[in-house]
Protein backbone atom coordinates (compact mmCIF):
# COMPACT_ATOMS: atom_id res chain seq x y z
CA UNK A 1 0.00 0.00 0.00
CA UNK A 2 1.34 3.23 -0.85
CA UNK A 3 0.23 6.02 1.90
CA UNK A 4 1.20 9.22 3.42
CA UNK A 5 1.38 8.30 7.46
CA UNK A 6 1.99 4.69 8.42
CA UNK A 7 0.27 4.80 11.79
CA UNK A 8 0.29 1.44 14.19
CA UNK A 9 -1.83 0.97 16.86
CA UNK A 10 -1.63 -1.63 19.70
CA UNK A 11 -4.90 -2.43 21.44
CA UNK A 12 -6.18 -4.71 24.02
CA UNK A 13 -9.36 -6.20 24.92
CA UNK A 14 -11.05 -4.57 27.90
CA UNK A 15 -14.30 -5.10 28.94
CA UNK A 16 -15.38 -6.55 26.30
CA UNK A 17 -14.17 -4.38 23.84
CA UNK A 18 -10.75 -3.93 21.74
CA UNK A 19 -9.23 -0.60 22.93
CA UNK A 20 -6.35 1.12 21.96
CA UNK A 21 -3.51 1.85 23.74
CA UNK A 22 -0.17 3.21 22.11
CA UNK A 23 0.04 4.71 18.61
CA UNK A 24 3.23 4.06 16.72
CA UNK A 25 4.58 5.85 13.23
CA UNK A 26 6.63 4.17 11.24
CA UNK A 27 8.67 7.22 9.98
CA UNK A 28 10.89 5.75 7.80
CA UNK A 29 9.84 3.00 5.65
CA UNK A 30 9.55 1.49 2.24
CA UNK A 31 8.71 -1.98 0.24
CA UNK A 32 11.02 -3.78 1.67
CA UNK A 33 11.71 -2.41 5.46
CA UNK A 34 9.98 -0.98 8.51
CA UNK A 35 12.42 1.39 9.81
CA UNK A 36 12.65 3.77 12.26
CA UNK A 37 9.36 4.09 14.84
CA UNK A 38 8.42 6.76 16.90
CA UNK A 39 5.89 6.59 20.38
CA UNK A 40 3.13 9.61 18.80
CA UNK A 41 0.19 8.96 21.28
CA UNK A 42 -0.65 6.83 24.33
CA UNK A 43 -4.42 6.49 24.66
CA UNK A 44 -6.33 7.01 28.46
CA UNK A 45 -7.92 4.14 29.99
CA UNK A 46 -11.66 4.16 29.21
CA UNK A 47 -12.88 4.62 32.53
CA UNK A 48 -16.77 3.95 31.14
CA UNK A 49 -15.54 0.29 30.14
CA UNK A 50 -14.68 -0.48 33.81
CA UNK A 51 -10.66 -0.99 33.46
CA UNK A 52 -9.82 -3.21 36.27
CA UNK A 53 -6.49 -2.43 38.62
CA UNK A 54 -4.30 -4.68 36.66
CA UNK A 55 -5.73 -2.85 33.05
CA UNK A 56 -5.17 0.47 34.66
CA UNK A 57 -1.29 0.07 35.30
CA UNK A 58 -0.67 -1.22 32.16
CA UNK A 59 -1.94 1.98 30.28
CA UNK A 60 0.32 3.88 33.35
CA UNK A 61 3.27 1.71 31.74
CA UNK A 62 2.21 2.69 28.08
CA UNK A 63 2.16 7.10 29.44
CA UNK A 64 6.22 6.07 29.97
CA UNK A 65 6.86 5.49 26.39
CA UNK A 66 4.99 8.52 24.80
CA UNK A 67 7.87 10.09 22.27
CA UNK A 68 10.61 7.10 22.46
CA UNK A 69 11.88 6.13 19.05
CA UNK A 70 13.44 2.82 18.08
CA UNK A 71 15.15 2.25 15.24
CA UNK A 72 13.08 -0.31 13.47
CA UNK A 73 9.79 -1.55 13.99
CA UNK A 74 10.16 -4.86 15.08
CA UNK A 75 12.27 -3.52 18.54
CA UNK A 76 9.80 -0.74 18.68
CA UNK A 77 6.52 -3.15 18.80
CA UNK A 78 8.76 -5.87 21.51
CA UNK A 79 10.07 -2.92 23.45
CA UNK A 80 6.42 -1.43 23.52
CA UNK A 81 4.74 -4.77 24.45
CA UNK A 82 7.42 -5.66 27.19
CA UNK A 83 6.94 -2.08 28.52
CA UNK A 84 3.15 -2.47 29.20
CA UNK A 85 3.40 -6.46 30.14
CA UNK A 86 5.93 -5.11 32.76
CA UNK A 87 8.01 -7.78 31.42
CA UNK A 88 11.27 -6.97 29.54
CA UNK A 89 11.40 -10.98 28.16
CA UNK A 90 7.77 -10.87 26.83
CA UNK A 91 7.46 -11.19 23.04
CA UNK A 92 5.07 -11.02 20.39
CA UNK A 93 4.47 -11.40 16.81
CA UNK A 94 4.27 -7.77 15.40
CA UNK A 95 2.80 -8.07 12.16
CA UNK A 96 0.06 -9.78 13.54
CA UNK A 97 -0.74 -8.27 16.86
CA UNK A 98 0.02 -4.33 15.88
CA UNK A 99 -2.84 -2.87 13.62
CA UNK A 100 -3.49 -0.19 11.32
CA UNK A 101 -6.82 1.24 10.62
CA UNK A 102 -6.86 1.78 6.48
CA UNK A 103 -9.26 3.76 4.30
CA UNK A 104 -8.29 3.13 0.65
CA UNK A 105 -10.22 2.66 -2.66
CA UNK A 106 -8.75 -1.21 -3.48
CA UNK A 107 -10.63 -4.56 -2.71
CA UNK A 108 -10.78 -5.69 0.59
CA UNK A 109 -10.75 -9.22 -0.72
CA UNK A 110 -7.22 -9.46 -1.35
CA UNK A 111 -6.29 -8.18 2.12
CA UNK A 112 -3.44 -10.96 3.58
CA UNK A 113 -3.52 -13.59 0.47
CA UNK A 114 -0.35 -14.46 0.57
CA UNK A 115 1.84 -15.69 3.38
CA UNK A 116 5.07 -17.11 4.69
CA UNK A 117 5.74 -19.00 7.50
CA UNK A 118 8.50 -18.38 9.98
CA UNK A 119 9.99 -19.39 13.15
CA UNK A 120 10.33 -17.08 16.28
CA UNK A 121 11.41 -18.14 19.84
CA UNK A 122 10.82 -21.51 19.00
CA UNK A 123 7.34 -21.51 17.28
CA UNK A 124 6.34 -21.16 14.02
CA UNK A 125 4.06 -17.85 13.11
CA UNK A 126 2.73 -17.78 9.87
CA UNK A 127 2.22 -14.03 8.80
CA UNK A 128 0.17 -12.81 5.61
CA UNK A 129 1.01 -9.77 3.17
CA UNK A 130 -0.99 -8.45 0.25
CA UNK A 131 1.55 -8.12 -2.66
CA UNK A 132 -1.56 -7.48 -5.19
CA UNK A 133 -2.40 -4.62 -3.15
CA UNK A 134 1.24 -3.24 -3.00
CA UNK A 135 0.28 -0.03 -5.83
CA UNK A 136 -3.06 0.70 -3.56
CA UNK A 137 -3.45 4.45 -2.70
CA UNK A 138 -4.84 4.58 0.85
CA UNK A 139 -4.66 6.38 4.14
CA UNK A 140 -3.79 5.72 7.76
CA UNK A 141 -5.64 6.68 10.96
CA UNK A 142 -4.43 6.64 14.61
CA UNK A 143 -8.17 5.99 15.47
CA UNK A 144 -11.15 5.38 13.32
CA UNK A 145 -12.80 8.85 11.61
CA UNK A 146 -15.91 9.75 14.21
CA UNK A 147 -17.59 10.33 9.90
CA UNK A 148 -17.62 7.29 8.08
CA UNK A 149 -18.58 8.04 4.00
CA UNK A 150 -22.22 6.54 3.36
CA UNK A 151 -22.23 6.62 -0.41
CA UNK A 152 -22.00 3.09 -2.00
CA UNK A 153 -19.21 4.06 -3.88
CA UNK A 154 -17.32 4.94 -0.31
CA UNK A 155 -13.34 3.70 -0.21
CA UNK A 156 -13.00 0.57 1.86
CA UNK A 157 -12.25 1.36 5.72
CA UNK A 158 -11.26 -0.88 8.54
CA UNK A 159 -8.90 -2.70 10.73
CA UNK A 160 -6.25 -5.10 9.61
CA UNK A 161 -3.18 -6.54 10.62
CA UNK A 162 0.70 -4.89 10.23
CA UNK A 163 1.04 -7.60 7.97
CA UNK A 164 -1.74 -7.73 5.66
CA UNK A 165 -0.66 -4.16 4.55
CA UNK A 166 2.26 -5.03 3.97
CA UNK A 167 4.34 -4.21 1.36
CA UNK A 168 4.28 -0.20 2.31
CA UNK A 169 5.71 2.63 0.42
CA UNK A 170 5.28 5.98 0.69
CA UNK A 171 2.59 7.58 -1.43
CA UNK A 172 5.40 9.73 -3.34
CA UNK A 173 7.08 6.46 -4.31
CA UNK A 174 5.99 6.18 -7.81
CA UNK A 175 4.36 2.81 -8.30
CA UNK A 176 6.39 0.47 -10.70
CA UNK A 177 9.03 1.20 -8.43
CA UNK A 178 6.95 0.68 -5.39
CA UNK A 179 5.11 -2.30 -6.51
CA UNK A 180 6.20 -5.72 -5.36
CA UNK A 181 5.28 -9.36 -6.01
CA UNK A 182 5.96 -10.59 -2.61
CA UNK A 183 8.50 -10.03 0.52
CA UNK A 184 12.16 -9.72 -0.29
CA UNK A 185 13.59 -12.71 -2.00
CA UNK A 186 16.26 -15.04 0.15
CA UNK A 187 20.04 -13.49 -1.27
CA UNK A 188 20.88 -17.20 -2.02
CA UNK A 189 18.19 -16.88 -4.96
CA UNK A 190 20.91 -16.78 -7.45
CA UNK A 191 22.75 -20.01 -6.34
CA UNK A 192 19.65 -21.82 -6.97
CA UNK A 193 19.24 -24.36 -9.98
CA UNK A 194 16.55 -22.96 -12.83
CA UNK A 195 14.24 -26.08 -12.28
CA UNK A 196 13.94 -25.48 -8.61
CA UNK A 197 10.48 -23.26 -8.28
CA UNK A 198 10.34 -20.36 -6.23
CA UNK A 199 7.60 -20.97 -3.66
CA UNK A 200 6.02 -17.52 -3.96
CA UNK A 201 5.75 -18.29 -7.53
CA UNK A 202 4.08 -21.72 -6.99
CA UNK A 203 1.50 -20.01 -5.06
CA UNK A 204 3.05 -21.88 -2.01
CA UNK A 205 3.61 -20.88 1.76
CA UNK A 206 7.08 -20.02 2.02
CA UNK A 207 9.18 -22.15 4.89
CA UNK A 208 11.79 -20.37 7.15
CA UNK A 209 14.11 -23.53 6.29
CA UNK A 210 13.81 -24.64 2.75
CA UNK A 211 12.86 -28.18 1.88
CA UNK A 212 13.89 -30.53 -0.60
CA UNK A 213 11.58 -29.43 -3.94
CA UNK A 214 11.90 -32.38 -6.76
CA UNK A 215 12.61 -30.60 -10.25
CA UNK A 216 10.01 -29.29 -13.26
CA UNK A 217 9.88 -32.63 -14.38
CA UNK A 218 8.78 -35.01 -11.43
CA UNK A 219 6.51 -32.14 -10.45
CA UNK A 220 4.61 -32.23 -13.65
CA UNK A 221 4.28 -36.03 -13.23
CA UNK A 222 2.67 -35.70 -10.22
CA UNK A 223 0.22 -33.45 -11.80
CA UNK A 224 -1.32 -35.70 -14.48
CA UNK A 225 -0.96 -38.51 -12.24
CA UNK A 226 -4.75 -41.06 -12.19
CA UNK A 227 -6.99 -39.71 -9.20
CA UNK A 228 -4.46 -36.73 -8.52
CA UNK A 229 -6.97 -33.32 -7.59
CA UNK A 230 -6.19 -30.23 -9.11
CA UNK A 231 -7.69 -26.49 -10.17
CA UNK A 232 -7.10 -25.23 -13.38
CA UNK A 233 -4.58 -22.89 -13.63
CA UNK A 234 -5.30 -18.41 -13.43
CA UNK A 235 -4.90 -18.10 -17.01
CA UNK A 236 -7.44 -20.90 -18.15
CA UNK A 237 -9.91 -19.39 -15.60
CA UNK A 238 -9.75 -16.25 -17.26
CA UNK A 239 -11.12 -17.71 -20.22
CA UNK A 240 -14.49 -18.25 -18.42
CA UNK A 241 -14.59 -21.82 -18.94
CA UNK A 242 -17.71 -23.74 -17.36
CA UNK A 243 -16.65 -25.12 -13.87
CA UNK A 244 -13.13 -23.62 -14.20
CA UNK A 245 -13.11 -23.02 -10.24
CA UNK A 246 -14.00 -26.10 -9.09
CA UNK A 247 -11.55 -28.64 -8.27
CA UNK A 248 -10.75 -31.18 -10.62
CA UNK A 249 -10.00 -35.24 -10.45
CA UNK A 250 -7.51 -36.36 -13.19
CA UNK A 251 -9.14 -39.33 -14.60
CA UNK A 252 -6.99 -39.62 -17.68
CA UNK A 253 -3.67 -38.70 -19.38
CA UNK A 254 -1.83 -39.06 -22.76
CA UNK A 255 -0.81 -36.59 -25.94
CA UNK A 256 -3.57 -35.10 -27.48
CA UNK A 257 -4.36 -31.99 -29.99
CA UNK A 258 -5.65 -29.01 -28.39
CA UNK A 259 -5.88 -26.77 -31.43
CA UNK A 260 -1.93 -26.52 -32.14
CA UNK A 261 -0.18 -28.18 -34.82
CA UNK A 262 1.79 -30.74 -32.37
CA UNK A 263 0.66 -32.60 -30.11
CA UNK A 264 1.33 -31.72 -26.50
CA UNK A 265 0.68 -33.77 -22.65
CA UNK A 266 -2.93 -33.49 -21.77
CA UNK A 267 -4.87 -34.60 -18.89
CA UNK A 268 -8.86 -35.57 -18.82
CA UNK A 269 -10.41 -33.97 -15.62
CA UNK A 270 -13.54 -34.67 -14.53
CA UNK A 271 -15.23 -31.38 -12.32
CA UNK A 272 -15.66 -32.06 -8.87
CA UNK A 273 -18.89 -32.63 -6.94
CA UNK A 274 -19.15 -35.86 -8.45
CA UNK A 275 -22.85 -36.37 -7.33
CA UNK A 276 -23.46 -33.64 -10.19
CA UNK A 277 -22.19 -35.42 -13.07
CA UNK A 278 -20.22 -32.77 -14.98
CA UNK A 279 -18.80 -33.24 -18.27
CA UNK A 280 -15.00 -33.91 -18.39
CA UNK A 281 -12.76 -31.66 -20.20
CA UNK A 282 -9.31 -31.91 -21.28
CA UNK A 283 -6.14 -29.59 -20.87
CA UNK A 284 -2.25 -29.52 -21.39
CA UNK A 285 -0.23 -30.33 -18.15
CA UNK A 286 0.82 -26.95 -17.77
CA UNK A 287 -2.88 -25.57 -17.67
CA UNK A 288 -3.34 -27.36 -14.16
CA UNK A 289 -1.70 -26.98 -10.54
CA UNK A 290 -2.06 -29.10 -7.41
CA UNK A 291 -4.91 -28.60 -5.21
CA UNK A 292 -2.94 -27.10 -2.25
CA UNK A 293 -1.72 -24.18 -4.53
CA UNK A 294 -4.98 -22.44 -4.39
CA UNK A 295 -7.24 -23.83 -2.04
CA UNK A 296 -7.08 -21.46 0.28
CA UNK A 297 -7.73 -18.30 -1.85
CA UNK A 298 -10.73 -20.33 -3.70
CA UNK A 299 -12.25 -21.05 -0.47
CA UNK A 300 -12.28 -17.84 1.09
CA UNK A 301 -13.78 -16.30 -1.62
CA UNK A 302 -17.00 -18.81 -1.58
CA UNK A 303 -19.88 -16.87 -1.02
CA UNK A 304 -22.25 -17.91 2.25
CA UNK A 305 -24.47 -20.92 2.30
CA UNK A 306 -24.43 -23.69 0.04
CA UNK A 307 -23.52 -24.08 -3.66
CA UNK A 308 -22.04 -26.68 -6.10
CA UNK A 309 -18.44 -24.69 -5.41
CA UNK A 310 -18.66 -25.57 -1.66
CA UNK A 311 -20.10 -29.07 -2.49
CA UNK A 312 -17.34 -29.41 -4.74
CA UNK A 313 -14.52 -28.03 -2.16
CA UNK A 314 -15.46 -30.10 1.04
CA UNK A 315 -15.40 -33.20 -1.34
CA UNK A 316 -11.84 -32.36 -2.61
CA UNK A 317 -11.12 -32.23 1.57
CA UNK A 318 -12.37 -35.72 2.11
CA UNK A 319 -10.84 -36.81 -1.23
CA UNK A 320 -7.53 -35.93 -0.63
CA UNK A 321 -7.68 -36.77 3.63
CA UNK A 322 -8.59 -40.25 2.17
CA UNK A 323 -5.56 -40.37 -0.01
CA UNK A 324 -2.90 -39.22 2.65
CA UNK A 325 -1.33 -42.49 5.06
CA UNK A 326 -1.21 -42.72 7.47
CA UNK A 327 -4.20 -41.11 8.26
CA UNK A 328 -4.51 -37.35 10.07
CA UNK A 329 -6.99 -35.54 11.94
CA UNK A 330 -9.41 -33.56 10.47
CA UNK A 331 -7.70 -30.39 11.68
CA UNK A 332 -4.50 -31.08 10.29
CA UNK A 333 -6.27 -31.92 6.73
CA UNK A 334 -7.48 -28.14 6.91
CA UNK A 335 -4.17 -26.92 8.07
CA UNK A 336 -2.39 -28.63 5.18
CA UNK A 337 -4.99 -27.14 2.65
CA UNK A 338 -5.36 -23.67 4.14
CA UNK A 339 -1.99 -23.06 5.93
CA UNK A 340 -2.47 -19.47 6.53
CA UNK A 341 -5.27 -19.78 9.09
CA UNK A 342 -4.61 -17.95 12.56
CA UNK A 343 -6.16 -20.33 14.69
CA UNK A 344 -7.21 -23.89 14.91
CA UNK A 345 -10.69 -22.56 16.29
CA UNK A 346 -10.92 -20.89 12.64
CA UNK A 347 -10.75 -24.32 11.45
CA UNK A 348 -12.88 -25.49 13.59
CA UNK A 349 -15.51 -23.56 12.06
CA UNK A 350 -14.91 -24.94 8.70
CA UNK A 351 -18.35 -27.51 8.14
CA UNK A 352 -17.24 -31.14 7.99
CA UNK A 353 -17.07 -32.50 4.65
CA UNK A 354 -18.59 -35.81 4.69
CA UNK A 355 -21.88 -34.75 2.68
CA UNK A 356 -20.61 -34.36 -1.03
CA UNK A 357 -18.61 -37.66 -1.69
CA UNK A 358 -21.27 -39.73 0.25
CA UNK A 359 -23.85 -38.01 -1.46
CA UNK A 360 -22.16 -38.84 -4.86
CA UNK A 361 -22.03 -42.61 -3.22
CA UNK A 362 -26.00 -42.83 -2.71
CA UNK A 363 -25.67 -41.59 -6.63
CA UNK A 364 -24.28 -44.56 -7.75
CA UNK A 365 -25.92 -46.88 -5.66
CA UNK A 366 -29.48 -45.50 -6.58
CA UNK A 367 -28.16 -45.67 -10.51
CA UNK A 368 -27.11 -49.11 -10.02
CA UNK A 369 -30.25 -49.97 -8.60
CA UNK A 370 -32.34 -48.47 -11.66
CA UNK A 371 -30.13 -50.33 -14.25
Amino acid sequence: MRVPRLLVTYRERIGGHRVPIVVLEVIDFDAKRLGITRVVRVCGAPRALGVQAFEAERFARARQLLGKEYTGFPRACQQVYAAICGDKDAHINCMDAFEVYVRGDFDPSLLGTWCERKEKHGEEIVERFSPMLAAAVAKTFDEPPAMRPHSPTAQWEGWITVGEGRPYSHINTPPQSGTLSGPQRPRDLKKRSRAEPDPLEEGEVRHSKKPNRPNSGSRRKKEHRIGRLVFLATHVRARNVDYADHPHVVVGKGPCMLGGTQAVMGVRLRPLPEYADLPEVTFAVKDVIGLTADFESTWRMLPPGRSLLRDAMLEAVERFAMSITPAISREAVWKELMPCTRTAAEVAEVPTPHTPLRVARQHRVAQHRRE
